[in-house]
């Protein structure tokens, strides 16, 4: 709604809270006052322990990546933890990201071939590591990007069939329900898992927008666009970037005129029904029932 009629349906007057603002702003001191607190208990840290050379490599990569410094910079690194041995998967997903950086379509694939041969039996965080990574590739809607249309799908069932192994080892975790749920509701598949997947996700994070967002993407996939706005609103909150927050805002625009001229279409239907019946009745009460045909 307007600002204006938004700000007088929140703080009512506007113009008293102008005044109390103003007369606070003139205020030569302002009001003070202190509440006694217990002392805080020791706090019980564990004791530290040293990371290997290799760990620290690994979060250094990992950090640049996040910070999405010049992949040239990052290159030398990330070769340099691939020649390693320590953690062949590791060091895979990171050189799997570093060419999605750089928009490397063969070396990314040749990186997620060595990861997925590399995965240790038990270790679910890098299922879950390598399931992220293939499914940021298969959302990918930059104009930038030179990846085709079917390796993205492709890059989806592989990081849906990751993610639901990653819960089969745990499923309390917020991002393997996220992703196991975003790639079904994208492929279209196990609906009903998606949705059990996303709704114990945004319970364990309901301030999470893109939590939100895959639950109003599966309820459009189920046709149930009133559902979906509660979703949309609360992508609208919590979202930290301008797209999420605008794709979030015009699809809740385009899903309430939706249901608008739906309701208003059963509405007229619900009318011209009743008006049929009611002409219906009018008629059997002047003529009788009609006979039934002989068979």
């Amino acid at each position: 709604m307007p600002q204006e009629k938004a700000a007088s349906a929140a703080f009512g007057d506007l113009a008293a809270a102008d005044k109390l603002l103003r007369d606070y702003s003139r205020a030569s001191s302002i009001a003070g006052g202190g509440i006694k607190l217990a002392e805080f208990p020791p706090v019980q840290l564990a004791a530290g322990q040293p990371l290997t050379e290799f760990d620290t490599m690994a979060t250094l990569a990992d950090l640049m990546l996040e910070t999405r410094l010049a992949p040239g910079r990052i290159h030398p690194l990330v070769e340099s933890l691939e020649r390693r041995e320590t953690n062949v998967a590791r060091a895979a997903i990171l050189a799997a990201r570093l060419a999605q950086a750089s928009d490397d379509d063969p070396g990314f694939d040749k990186a997620v071939a060595r990861a997925e041969g590399a995965l240790d039996s038990g270790d679910w965080e890098q299922r879950r590591e390598l399931a992220s990574v293939l499914l940021t590739s298969g959302l990918d809607s930059s104009l930038m990007s030179s990846r085709k249309s079917e390796a993205m799908e492709g890059d989806v069932k592989r990081a849906m069939k990751w993610f639901a192994e990653a819960i089969a080892h745990n499923n309390q975790d917020v991002e393997a329900l996220w992703g196991f749920g975003t790639a079904a509701t994208r492929l279209g598949q196990n609906l009903d898992l998606a949705e059990q997947a996303l709704v114990a996700a945004y319970k364990r994070a309901p301030s999470s927008a893109e939590i939100a967002m895959s639950l109003a993407n599966l309820k459009g996939r189920q046709e149930k666009p009133d559902e979906m706005v509660p979703f949309l609103q609360d992508a609208i909150r919590y979202a930290t970037d301008l797209h999420t927050r605008r794709w979030a805002a015009e699809t809740l625009i385009q899903t309430r005129e939706f249901i608008a001229e739906r309701d208003k279409i059963d509405a007229e239907n619900r009318k011209q029904r009743e008006a049929y019946e009611k002409m219906r009745d009018e008629y059997e009460k002047k003529y009788g029932k009609p006979r039934p045909k002989k068979k």
